[in-house]
């Protein structure tokens, strides 16, 4: 699946590993049966990465190199044809913005609440700072050897912090979201991610098929497409790759990805315990498909996003909402309910709260409802009652309500 915004000065294409599809973009390989950064702890500096640029293959050597020509503007708006070179835009970072109020708002662990349904436990703002100073976000991509995209072919490999920066960031977006928050990076998925960056970055496009090279060797070429296959991808105008190729997975916002979000679902799948990431002239890779698709657990049978405890630099006005849920689910009737606790305004789906749909696939949790409230607002310490009603599990009803309160860090 791929997806593209403009954010920040930034032109992004993300994708993430499960089956073809006709979409607005290509979807992803099927798997087999307001934006605010916190200040960098260590500012790692890009470094120029320098290497043999040909041309074109030789006469009578036809390229195979495959690009998928996307591109945005401030003012593009978002179509909806099953084309792979969409226009698609989405709306800049949401200011932050608080409630005048003359009462502090309650901590979450003390907000009211009446959950049902759902297994996953409330946050604290002490669990929730303890984790971001345990798990600092730096900006920027460093490198510990550098890739050459001509012959003789290096992947490279990103430097510790670079690496950590990365994987702290998909560890926080999971701990929000109460899934395990304990991936780590391997090895072979890091392999992966850095010779699938060096691909796309030689081929000058992002595709989870990319074609070869005339003068990139098999072997290397065979282990690029495999990471292609299992990976999120993501071009970026900026240094800051890996943090804005997360960030806008998380989203999934655009018309090709909204229907599905296969990036969110694979990031916050409850299976994934290993990732990889790569990053070459601003393409990036970062492997998600470790963990496989994940087994019902009562523990993380459904799956909110927002999180009962979301800060507001992990969510926007145009991101979609999600309730993802195990194979024990069943979710062809549901309807979701969201009403602000502040004025009473309810949003309903089906209905007039706007986009809406029910998604069945393998992508991470099989189940997904995925609701877009028009005009709302993140802010912090919004607080959002969320009803899901027409749910089933192991054939019988399930009703699921859960609360959201935005909070500031």
């Amino acid at each position: 699946m791929l997806c593209v915004a403009l954010w920040g000065g930034l032109t992004l294409w993300s994708a993430c590993g499960g089956g073809p599809e006709a979409q607005t973009l290509p979807e992803e390989p099927a798997y087999p049966a307001a934006a605010v950064f916190d200040l960098p702890t260590t500012l790692i500096t890009a470094q120029e990465v320098t290497f043999t640029q040909w041309a074109a293959p030789p006469a009578g050597e036809a390229g195979a190199a495959t690009t998928d020509a996307i591109t945005t503007t401030d003012t593009a708006t978002t179509t909806d044809t099953a084309s792979a070179t969409d226009s698609i835009t989405t709306t800049a970072p949401v200011t932050t913005t608080r409630p005048t109020t003359t009462e502090p708002p309650p901590p979450p662990e003390m907000l009211e609440r009446h959950d049902e349904g759902i297994t996953i436990p409330v946050l604290s703002m002490d669990e929730l700072y303890a984790f971001w100073r345990a798990n600092p976000v730096s900006l920027g991509v460093g490198y510990a050897a550098l890739p050459s995209l001509g012959l003789p072919y290096k992947a490279g490999r990103l430097n510790p912090e670079t690496r950590q920066s990365a994987l702290n960031h998909l560890n926080r977006i999971r701990f929000v979201a109460g899934v395990p928050a304990n991936v780590t990076i391997s090895d072979s998925c890091s392999e992966q991610a850095e010779y699938a960056a060096t691909l796309m970055a030689r081929n000058g496009g992002i595709s989870h098929t990319p074609g070869r090279p005339w003068d990139m060797p098999q072997e290397f070429y065979k282990k690029a497409y495999e990471g292609c296959q299992n990976s999120n991808v993501a071009k970026t105008e900026a240094g800051d790759t890996l943090n804005s190729m997360i960030r806008l997975c998380l989203g999934d916002a655009d018309s090709g990805n909204l229907p599905n979000l296969g990036h969110r679902r694979w990031m916050l799948s409850p299976a994934m315990k290993q990732t990889g990431f790569g990053s070459v002239n601003g393409y990036s890779a970062m492997h998600v498909t470790s963990g496989g698709l994940p087994a019902a657990d009562e523990r993380w049978g459904v799956v909110m996003y927002p999180g009962q405890t979301t800060p507001v630099s992990l969510m926007q006005a145009d991101w979609p909402w999600s309730v993802s849920l195990d194979g024990n689910y069943g979710i062809s009737g549901a309807s979701v309910t969201v009403t602000r606790r502040a004025d009473g305004k309810v949003w309903r789906f089906p209905g007039n709260g706007g986009y809406f749909n029910r998604s069945v696939r393998n992508t991470g949790q099989p189940n997904c409802l995925i609701f877009r409230p028009g005009n709302i607002k993140i802010a912090a310490w919004e607080v959002y009652d969320v009803r899901v009603s027409g749910v089933t599990k192991d054939g019988q009803p399930w009703p699921i309500q859960y609360t959201v309160q935005f909070i500031d860090m």
